[in-house]
């Protein structure tokens, strides 16, 4: 009997994370609702699949590109990694060609009696498009 329980238990884990995976990437990564935008383009652009991660402006390599929204997030250390995965994806809903991450920067020392105290960081990139060269003939 307890065999059984434990097996329905895994069969029900095995089919609720399979119907939760999405295999083109669009559902939101966490902390994806809480990344603030500043929009600088109202042009509606369809999701980006892929993006162009750019950790410096050297990385673009003169090439041109137009800025289409600016996004932070407030985060502790140990979330950089997620926080750096919600900024990617918000860029890419909003059909961003690239995103350039910004420098960390601190927002001082935060003290809380009653929950986690400590330095927190804030999180910026700025969304891109790539502005397109016409050959001329």
């Amino acid at each position: 009997m307890k065999k059984n329980i434990i097996i329905c238990f895994a069969l029900l884990f095995l089919l609720t994370a399979c119907n939760s995976y999405d295999v083109n990437g669009t559902s939101p990564v966490r902390y994806a609702s809480s990344v603030q935008i500043i929009t600088l383009d109202s042009t509606k652009r369809p999701f980006s699949k892929s993006i162009e991660v750019i950790q410096t402006k050297d990385d673009l390599h003169g090439r041109a590109y137009h800025k289409i929204a600016l996004l932070s997030h407030e985060a502790w250390p140990n979330d950089e990694n997620m926080v750096i995965n919600a900024l990617i994806w918000k860029a890419k809903s909003l059909g961003a060609d690239g995103v350039i991450l910004l420098p960390r920067s601190s927002n001082g020392y935060e003290f809380n009696p009653f929950a986690h105290s400590g330095v927190k960081f804030n999180y910026e990139a700025q969304a891109i498009v790539f502005e397109q060269s016409n050959p001329t003939p």
